[in-house]
C-alpha cells in the first residue's frame, strides 16, 4: 500500500491566504484527509499554520497541487510518499 502525504507551511503574516484556500479548493477532489494545526492561543492570533493532507489521486495530480502551492508567496509545501 502506497499513502502521499502533502505537507504545506502556511506564513498567515506573509502569505496570500485567500490564494492558499483557492487550491485547496481546486484539489479538494484529491485530498482524502486534511489536518490542520495551528498554534494560537486565547489572546494571540496564530502566525502560520501547518496542514497535513492525505491525497489520492495520480501522481501528476498530486505534484501539480504542491507545485501550486508552492508558488504562493509565504507558503512553503511538499509531498511524502510512504510504501507498506
Amino acid at each position: 500500500m502506497k499513502k502521499t502525504v502533502l505537507a504545506a507551511l502556511i506564513n498567515s503574516k506573509k502569505a496570500d491566504v485567500l490564494a492558499a484556500q483557492k487550491v485547496l479548493n481546486e484539489f479538494a477532489f484529491i485530498t482524502k484527509t486534511r489536518l490542520g494545526i495551528h498554534d494560537a492561543v486565547v489572546d494571540k492570533k496564530s502566525e502560520c499554520a501547518l496542514l497535513i493532507i492525505e491525497l489520492a489521486g495520480k501522481p501528476a495530480q498530486q505534484k501539480k497541487f504542491a507545485s501550486k502551492l508552492k508558488k504562493i508567496r509565504g507558503v512553503s509545501a511538499g509531498t511524502l510518499s510512504l510504501q507498506g
